[in-house]
């Protein structure tokens, strides 16, 4: 599959193995139904593949079910990264504005690339596992990322928090996280608090505060 402009949108689901391929400015979103991605299924190029909604009541699903990878991925509104398999994210510029990420696999970021989690929709933290080797990006300005199960954060490479917002449990079902740090953790802006609450936090690596707090409520693990 092959957009070089425009989007290209896909909303009945479906099983791939192939390959996705986007031009800078060209996207494919999958906006309704779940397509399952199995090993060797891939998204190059420039652009992005979206997981979006249509008309705010339902979105579409990216189920991951073994070893795929995106250059750039966006998940907005009511879109949903799922599956037991492992996601890695190459490239530059993705972001996660909105939607839910669980399904008890592994979302990782490789070293080179970045994820931004930005804007001021609420975002769902569920069954995942976050593998950060390259860099992670904290900007959100309105709602929490909220807790919906056993969620893991490995941060191997820079988590920078650039803001006040919470990542916590509060809807839904009960959540927790547990934060590996082996890389660095900095907080290099916002003049308030950030902060993670139930969650458990196992640090071998660093922790930079450059403005504000960094407030973690939970079981902190220390070297």
């Amino acid at each position: 599959v092959d957009a070089q402009s425009g989007r290209l949108s896909f909303g009945g689901g479906g099983v791939s193995s192939g390959q996705f391929t986007t031009t800078a400015g060209a996207s494919i979103a999958f906006w309704q139904g779940i397509q399952t991605w199995q090993t060797g299924a891939s998204a190059t190029g420039a652009g992005t593949i979206v997981l979006t909604f249509l008309n705010g009541s339902t979105g579409g699903t990216l189920a991951v079910e073994g070893a795929v990878s995106i250059a750039r991925l966006n998940i907005e509104g009511l879109g949903n990264l799922s599956g037991t398999g492992t996601l890695t994210i190459t490239g530059t510029g993705s972001t996660w504005t909105g939607g839910t990420m669980g399904g008890g696999g592994t979302t990782r970021i490789a070293a080179g690339a970045d994820f931004t989690v930005s804007g001021t929709a609420r975002k769902f933290l569920n069954a995942r596992t976050i593998r950060n080797e390259g860099t992670l990006i904290e900007t959100s300005t309105g709602d929490l990322l909220d807790y919906g199960g056993a969620a893991i954060l490995d941060n191997l490479g820079l988590f920078d928090i650039r803001g006040d917002q919470a990542w916590r449990n509060f809807t839904g079902a009960s959540g927790t996280l547990v934060l590996n740090n082996s890389g660095t953790i900095r907080k290099s802006a916002g003049s308030g608090d950030f902060v993670f609450a139930q969650t458990t936090f196992n640090n071998t690596g660093t922790v930079q505060v450059l403005i504000g707090q960094l407030n973690i409520g939970g079981t902190i693990f220390l070297p």
